[in-house]
């Protein structure tokens, strides 16, 4: 899973969208992805943090639609997305 994960940021990135580096790394044999962080700026003095808002924060932050016999917290723009997950 963490090879796809790294190919589809790699790919992301080849397609010009701005995304966090990965890489691959295999500590005591186990497949693992390595980002490195894009919340924090460095300066010769101090780190500073980018505050930053996940996609799936904001999309809860919407007005969810509820219809008959669909009155879970799972309604709205994507009924059922949350049952993969």
């Amino acid at each position: 899973m963490v090879g796809i994960e790294h190919g589809s940021m790699t790919l992301a990135r080849m397609a010009g969208l701005d995304v966090a580096e990965t890489q691959l790394a295999l500590p005591l044999n186990k497949k693992v992805i390595l980002v490195k962080r894009f919340d924090r700026v460095v300066s010769e003095t101090s780190v500073y943090r980018r505050h930053m808002i996940s996609a799936m924060t904001k999309m809860r932050d919407k007005p969810r639609t509820f219809s008959a016999g669909n009155d879970s917290a799972e309604g709205g723009a994507f009924p059922g997305a949350l049952r993969s997950c």
